[in-house]
């Protein structure tokens, strides 16, 4: 039992200390891409919570016209 207790630790310190390496089945155009969405998608977020926050993310109901 006490084997088996040590077995299991080893293996498990051995897969969380080599990890999966820096980027592995990714090019650096892949991950470029990828960081870019990332900061795409995070700009696009920002700018709904700031028109919220302004209340400029939906028409004016003072005028009967519509408004943009």
């Amino acid at each position: 039992m006490k084997k088996a207790i040590i077995v299991i630790f080893l293996a498990s310190a051995i897969t969380v200390l080599s990890g999966c390496g820096k980027g592995i089945g990714m090019t650096a155009a892949e991950r470029q891409r990828q960081y870019m969405n990332i900061q795409d998608v995070g700009a696009k977020q920002l700018n709904d919570d700031i028109n919220v926050l302004l209340h400029s993310d939906r028409p004016s109901r003072l005028s009967d016209k519509y408004i943009r």
